[in-house]
């Protein structure tokens, strides 16, 4: 999926509801992988965007570390 089919497709709130999910769920992994600093909360301008990058950055980390096996389903 590209990231404009995600900003077309889903509002602000159901993406910073899925990015606190995926936060949430990487902090209960058992790793010692640096993850980046992502912001809990993201306002004003092109929010969408910026939530978007951000699990997409979250995701990238996963598949580099080959972690994605370990998140819950």
């Amino acid at each position: 999926m590209t990231k404009s089919a995600f900003i077309d497709f889903y509002n602000a709130e159901d993406l910073s509801a899925a990015k606190k999910i995926l936060m949430d769920d990487i902090a209960t992994l058992k790793t010692s992988v640096k993850f980046p600093h992502i912001p809990q909360r993201r306002d004003g301008d092109n929010k969408l965007s910026r939530e978007v990058d951000d699990i997409f950055a979250l995701y990238m980390c996963l598949d580099e570390n080959k972690l994605l096996e370990q998140l819950p389903t």
